[in-house]
């Protein structure tokens, strides 16, 4: 690759049913089965040491995956053959070792064997789909003007919950505090580009939330909530000519890459920044 590295970057897997095996039964999430792969494969083919690092529990990850998406047009077949699954990473360090572990012979590359919890595919394709620096973000969206009314759209595309931190208890609502705190929380841990003191305060005062088009559905037992959010989050602010409000697009923007809530890792609170309105 001779293009400089970008701290943060979304790869996209193209992969096909192996036609070695029998067809198993199709599971609902496949997450934990993709990031084992790919830790598995930094693990051999790029650093142990790294590969335990990003393995580490109760720690922000500088990465995240998403479940397994049957191909466009697939979505309603009773078996489908054709997959997609994104690896998203918010470092350097995380985006070295994942364009290390595609080169030719490596764990990701091209026509590779994986096994997703029985599910058994081949790769037949991968491509790097979006890529951006926290610098360019933060640059872009502060030399913006502001605009009356604009909205910021956040797609939630897989169950996104979060953790109280005083009674531990799991919450599938959304509010901007929660939804901007958990961005913020990983910009703070990974990014080298300071933000707003009053970020935080400007969000419980003058931001608000639409969720009409957010739905609550039920996890299933092996995840540690019952319930996530899913769905179209419209967030408008009564103050939007203040930075804090640019920055949160910038916040926004930056969730494509990060993800919202908890264990993203595995494939939840996958999120896109749908539209600025």
């Amino acid at each position: 690759m001779n293009e400089p590295l970008t701290d943060l970057a979304s790869a996209v897997f193209r992969v096909c049913l192996h036609p070695d095996y029998p067809l198993p039964l199709l599971k609902e999430w496949y997450g934990q089965s993709i990031r084992a792969v790919f830790l598995r494969a930094i693990n051999k083919d790029y650093s142990p040491h790294i590969s335990a690092e990003m393995h580490k529990d109760h720690e922000l990850r500088a990465y995240t995956v998403s479940n397994l998406i049957p191909a466009l047009g697939l979505e309603d077949a009773r078996m489908p053959h054709e997959f997609t699954f994104y690896i998203n990473v918010c470092q350097k360090e995380s985006l070295l070792a994942l364009l290390h572990c595609t080169l030719p012979g490596n764990q990701l590359a091209l026509g590779s064997h994986l096994n997703l919890s029985g599910l058994h595919c081949q790769i037949t394709g991968w491509n790097l789909c979006d890529r951006a620096t926290y610098a360019e973000l933060s640059d872009t969206f502060s030399s913006r003007k502001p605009k009356l009314f604009e909205t910021i759209e956040l797609h939630f595309e897989s169950p996104v919950y979060f953790k109280d931190t005083k009674t531990a208890q799991y919450t599938a609502r959304l509010t901007p505090a929660k939804v901007f705190g958990s961005l913020l929380s990983k910009w703070q841990t990974f990014a080298n580009v300071g933000y707003p003191q009053e970020l935080q305060s400007f969000i419980k005062e003058h931001v608000f939330v639409n969720t009409e088009q957010v739905s609550v559905v039920e996890l299933n037992s092996g995840s540690p909530a019952p319930a996530g959010s899913v769905g179209l989050a419209r967030f408008i602010s009564d103050s939007p000519k203040d930075p804090a409000w640019s920055f949160m697009r910038c916040l926004a923007r930056f969730a494509d890459f990060s993800g919202v809530g908890k264990v993203t890792a595995i494939g939840f609170g996958r999120t896109r920044l749908e539209t600025e309105k």
